[in-house]
């Protein structure tokens, strides 16, 4: 069981932001006030404000979730028992919450690069992407493989230390071929994104 929720940054309005930072720990603020950019604070922010909702939804709770961050950086709840992860894509944070291990990743879908294409996929995910004759099909071929790699580094916790060009997935069975134990699930939420979420 895991539930995603989404946010659209243009919607976060000045006075939302100043009221929600002002709510975090004093170091969370300092981090997300360190962000290059309005957009990338409000990113963020929009992820800790999602999280902290989802958990107390889900759980019914009235204490405020408190996270922390593990070895490669993977935020995890100490006070709640849910398992949750946060990926940001241009104007869109998304948070996905669980009561096991999860992994999620949204990428805004754009002209993929061939060269990140040789690089990090195999000849069967290249094959499978330009098997569409259709530009904008290419595209979200090219991310939605590369959306499900990324939300597995970040559901086994390495982030993309993990190496994305490891891993492999055989499009067809629409799974990992070095763990096949592990669900691939996509969302159709977001018409111009793809959202992946991994777990067991």
């Amino acid at each position: 069981m895991y539930k995603l929720y989404f946010c659209d940054i243009n919607l976060i309005t000045d006075e939302e932001f100043e009221r929600e930072l002002k709510a975090l720990p004093l170091l969370r603020r300092r981090e997300i006030l360190r962000k290059a950019n309005i957009d990338q604070r409000k990113l963020s922010l929009a992820g800790d404000v999602l999280a902290k909702r989802a958990i107390l939804e889900l759980s019914n709770g009235r204490e405020t979730p408190v996270f922390a961050k593990g070895e490669n950086g993977k935020p995890y709840c100490l006070n709640y028992p849910y398992h949750f992860n946060i990926s940001h894509s241009k104007k869109y944070t998304v948070v996905a919450v669980s009561d096991r291990p999860i992994g999620v990743d949204i990428e805004v879908i754009r002209p993929f690069s061939a060269s990140a294409a040789a690089k990090h996929l195999s000849e069967a995910e290249k094959e499978y992407i330009v098997l569409d004759d259709i530009p904008e099909k290419r595209n979200e071929r090219f991310f939605k493989l590369w959306c499900a790699k990324e939300a597995y580094l970040k559901f086994i916790g390495t982030g993309l230390k993990g190496g994305i060009s490891s891993l492999s997935i055989t499009p067809d069975s629409n799974k990992f071929a070095n763990n096949k134990d592990v669900i691939i699930k996509y969302s159709n939420e977001l018409p111009d994104a793809v959202t992946c979420v991994v777990y067991k």
